[in-house]
């Protein structure tokens, strides 16, 4: 039998899943070109960086895993809204 914090774990990512599922079908029709052009924004600074600053933001965006402003506020929203359902329940 899984643990409990497995299963509250695997409840997490499916709930973040869900949640950036319903951002993305909100988005605006031009999310894929505003998308693109951040990326070339993003590959112009990189390509101007030295070879160790080029790691190093490298590294910095890997471990944060960049996300919009308006995707991270539904993922914390959503998981307030859980949250606060999980105490009323109790």
């Amino acid at each position: 039998m899984r643990s409990v914090e497995d299963q509250l774990e695997d409840l997490k990512f499916q709930r973040i899943r869900e949640i950036r599922e319903a951002y993305e079908r909100r988005c605006s029709p031009t999310y894929d070109e505003d998308l693109r052009v951040y990326l070339d924004r993003m590959d112009a600074i990189f390509a101007s960086l030295s070879e160790e600053d080029h790691i190093w933001l490298d590294d910095q965006l890997v471990n944060r895993i960049g996300i919009t402003e308006e995707e991270a506020n539904d993922i914390y929203r959503g998981g307030f809204r859980d949250a606060v359902r999980l105490l009323m329940f109790l």
